[in-house]
């Protein structure tokens, strides 16, 4: 008996000992996972890291940024840490393993099971930022659910209570980095007590967190099968509505889920068990895409929209002068004096995104300080009054103290391209002058009015009407979104591109001038078709080559040319001059040949004459492309398959002042009238292809590219 009682008071002694050692050993953990501690000579955050399970939070923050779509954070380890910090909370038991911008729109109108703070008055001023954050619980609590349960809620409790408000350093794969005002708005847990899956060889899948894309790539007809188990812990009841639209193609299925949220105060645990199962062999893609807006004003003799809509109002009797910048039709002349400017009541939405205004303009007289091209300023608050406009012979482009502001000087009695592009994903602003960048402005911060009219030619100021324009004004457009550096050229300095294709002839270009064949045939051309020109009196003509005809700007012709065997005829390729009969006080052949068939290209200065490059012999029945370019710097250039020929002195071309008409075959009436040099005028006969007009001086890439199709 005495041993049977020294051996139970020795078993209650051992079990008393086991209990306090686990007391002591939990305690331990507890206050180890939150104390700070010295490693590495540097003050960090640690706690016990050997663990055998995890929970997931996902902590969703109110920004002050927004976004088209999805913006991705690329340092994971470094925002860890922010948050470790900001909370107090080990480092050691923190893994964040995505953190995403999401447009608030998009996101509040998902199926959300969340904690909703009560500090959070206003979720609309710009997108979520969600952090997907795994916590490691201590090795203490592996083998005991109240212990992973307590150290969860002391977790949340941690990052419930802690600063409503904080600015994080946030890197984007896109290699951005920003300095974010967070405001925190909701979390989500999640326990992860199971997870086990089978996957086929060659089965890709792809699951986004917290965002409606789920992508799921099947190369084989093997079986997938995945299961999960997760204990889902919130604290609010919700009610869900979900639409869901499919669209199916041969190559592809497209499923969009939108769903809403509302959200009640009671608290609840929710247990949500998970199985898929895949057995076919499909590809699945969720995809999101929105057509940019587009508005155009011709302004040929009235105010309107092409498209109907952003159409406009003449306030004071503004005008219109025939013809246009590009030759037909007319342009808006406004003059400061009479307070004359076109108003557009149709609120059109530049806040938050990409946009781009490119304005043909013609300045008769600049204003003391501002000439106004295009307003919409509804408030005198920062990034809520757009203006583009000069200020004082200067190009400026601004959201009202967030501006970009051009040294690049504007001259008078001119026509200029503008051009002006917000890049909202990298907040920057650009000007172009001419198909030129001029100024560049990083860190801007988007326009952000959401109401209010459009100004063209003046400054609705808050009410008050002011910085009038005086000149003429055409062809104003709008796309949202940011146009590339190249696509502004190309609108700003493409005059004109004709491809003769199925016997066309219209203009492929930005202007639209679209030309005339008189006993032209289509045929097969260098690209795809061109036109042939095989009988007397037969050519392609047309007319409004405003910047031609003006000895302010560069220009370039390039062409594909086929001479037709035998070799018969003359040599007018291209003849320029003011009258559509091909005579007048100023016309040119600018390209042709002479009576050997060696190729001329020819410039005008009227003290010298004709300034011609004499080129090769080119032989029939092959296919040869020719460039005729000129500017102050370089003079006239002649280039053939893509290799320059020769260049004249550099002089100023002296022009007609007048827009221009181009005639292809043949002189007209102004044959052996007008001033050739040594070009033998007449008929041409041969193909034409691929005509190009250029107000600017092509260099030897752009060449290379045309002459290389």
């Amino acid at each position: 008996m005495d041993q049977w009682k020294r051996a139970k008071q020795f078993i209650k002694h051992i079990l008393f000992s086991t209990f306090v050692a686990w007391i002591l050993a939990v305690f331990t953990g507890f206050i180890f996972i939150f104390l700070p501690m010295q490693h590495d000579n540097q003050n960090v955050l640690v706690g016990i890291t050997d663990d055998l399970a995890f929970t997931y939070f996902n902590l969703n923050y109110q920004s002050d940024i927004r976004s088209n779509g999805t913006l991705v954070v690329s340092d994971l380890p470094k925002l860890a840490e922010q948050i470790a910090e900001m909370y107090s909370i080990s480092r050691n038991i923190i893994r964040v393993f995505s953190a995403r911008f999401i447009q608030n729109i998009i996101l509040t109108r998902r199926k959300r099971q969340t904690t909703s703070l009560d500090h959070i008055t206003n979720h609309k001023t710009g997108d979520l930022f969600v952090i997907d954050l795994e916590i490691k619980y201590p090795t203490t609590c592996a083998l005991f659910k109240m212990c992973n349960g307590r150290f969860v809620d002391r977790v949340f409790s941690t990052i419930r209570l802690g600063p409503p408000e904080f600015s994080f350093n946030i890197s984007l794969v896109n290699g951005t980095t920003y300095s974010v005002k967070l405001t925190l708005y909701s979390i989500n847990e999640t326990y992860v007590t199971a997870i086990t899956s089978t996957t086929a060889t060659g089965v890709t899948s792809e699951f986004v967190t917290n965002s409606t894309t789920v992508k799921v790539i099947t190369s084989t007809s093997l079986i997938s099968t995945t299961t999960s188990t997760m204990i889902t812990t919130t604290f609010q009841t919700t009610t869900t509505t979900t639409t869901t639209t499919t669209e199916s193609s041969t190559a592809m299925t497209t499923v969009m889920t939108e769903t809403s949220t509302i959200a009640t105060s009671t608290e609840i645990y929710v247990t949500t068990i998970t199985m898929t199962t895949t057995t076919s062999t499909i590809s699945t893609t969720t995809t999101t895409t929105s057509l940019p807006v587009n508005v155009f004003w011709p302004f040929n003799s009235n105010y309107n929209d092409l498209y109907n809509i952003y159409n406009g109002v003449g306030i004071n009797n503004p005008t219109f002068i025939s013809p246009g910048y590009n030759g037909y039709g007319s342009s808006l002349s406004l003059n400061r004096i009479s307070s004359q400017y076109v108003l557009v009541p149709t609120y059109a939405n530049m806040a938050f995104t990409s946009f781009t205004w490119e304005i043909w303009a013609y300045p008769t007289n600049f204003a003391m300080n501002d000439s106004v091209l295009v307003g919409m300023c509804e408030s005198s608050t920062t990034n809520q009054c757009l203006s583009l406009m000069i200020r004082q012979n200067t190009i400026y482009f601004g959201f009202l103290d967030n501006d970009c502001w051009s040294t690049a000087n504007v001259s008078l009695n001119q026509w200029h391209h503008f051009g002006f592009v917000y890049d909202y994903e990298h907040r920057i602003q650009y000007i172009y002058l001419n198909g030129i960048r001029v100024c560049t402005h990083t860190l801007s911060d988007p326009f952000q009015t959401t109401s209010g009219s459009i100004t063209i030619g003046a400054m609705n100021n808050t009410g008050i009407i002011t910085n009038f324009w005086t000149g003429y004004i055409d062809q104003v457009s709008y796309v949202s979104r940011d146009k590339t550096e190249d696509e502004i050229l190309e609108d700003a300095t493409l005059v004109a591109y004709y491809s003769f294709d199925n016997g066309s002839f219209l203009d492929y270009g930005p202007n639209k001038i679209n030309g005339t064949g008189v006993d032209t045939r289509s045929v097969a051309g260098r690209v795809n078709e061109g036109i042939l020109f095989n009988t007397s009196g037969s050519y392609f003509q047309s007319g409004g080559f405003t910047l031609l005809g003006y000895s302010y700007r560069s220009y370039s012709i390039a062409l594909w040319v086929y001479r037709s065997s035998p070799a018969t005829g003359f040599g007018t390729l291209l003849h320029t001059s003011h009258s559509s009969t091909g005579v007048s006080y100023w016309c040119v052949p600018m390209l042709g040949f002479n009576s050997l068939f060696q190729v001329i290209g020819l410039g005008w200065e009227y003290s010298m004459g004709a300034m011609s490059v004499v080129g090769s012999i080119l032989p029939v029945d092959v296919w040869a492309h020719l460039v005729l370019s000129y500017s102050a710097t370089n003079g006239v250039r002649l280039w053939i398959n893509g290799t320059l020929i020769g260049s004249t002195i550099p002089f100023v071309y002296n022009s007609a002042t007048y827009p221009l008409t181009i005639t292809v075959a043949s002189g007209l009436s102004g044959t052996n009238v007008c001033q050739g040099g040594n070009i033998r005028q007449g008929q041409f006969y041969g193909t034409v292809d691929e005509l190009r007009v250029y107000s600017r001086e092509l260099n030897a890439s752009d060449i290379y590219l045309l002459a290389n199709p």
